[in-house]
């Protein structure tokens, strides 16, 4: 007989789909946060939220705009918003 690995599960394939975020800033209070939000709303056509965690007893506001529906979608809004200045992003599944 040969050992089998074990295998998890498959996700649930009922629950709600993640939703893909990219992420444009962090900050350490929320002032800054929502001047970058304000910044970019008059330049996307796109949801732009502002998402409070705290990490080492530390306040941290993540600027996030999405959800975006694809990874194409995804890629024309890093180009968009390059060209606004912002080429360091992350993505964020929620």
């Amino acid at each position: 007989d040969t050992a089998q690995p074990e295998t998890e599960p498959p996700p649930d394939a009922g629950g709600p789909a993640p939703e893909l975020y990219l992420q444009v800033g962090a900050f350490g209070n929320r002032f800054n946060a929502e001047r970058m939000r304000n910044r970019l709303q008059s330049d996307l056509d796109q949801g732009i939220r502002i998402e409070r965690s705290a990490e080492a007893r530390r306040e941290i506001y993540r600027v996030q705009v999405g959800p975006v529906d694809s990874v194409a979608q995804a890629d024309d809004l890093s180009q968009r918003l390059a060209s606004l200045g912002i080429r360091e992003l992350h993505v964020v599944v929620d």
